[in-house]
């Protein structure tokens, strides 16, 4: 939640304080189709989850032990 803070502020329930929530889940797979559809990558299916595989695999590819992965 703290990587994708929303741009809006609010007063918190309990507490009255001015803060900031977090962006609802599908505001970036919305970003991430639409800068697929603007890549013209149509035919591939890449999803948030795909940035995650990659990560992994990359740390594999420069040895780093499996369990550290998982």
């Amino acid at each position: 939640m703290f990587i994708f803070p929303s741009s809006g502020r609010c007063n918190h329930l309990v507490t009255g304080t001015l803060c900031r929530h977090y962006l609802n889940e599908s505001v970036p797979r919305k970003v991430l189709k639409q800068a697929i559809t603007n890549s013209g990558l149509l035919h591939k299916r890449i999803t948030c989850h795909t940035f995650r595989h990659n990560f992994a695999t990359e740390l594999l590819r420069n040895e780093r032990d499996i369990r550290t992965v998982q």
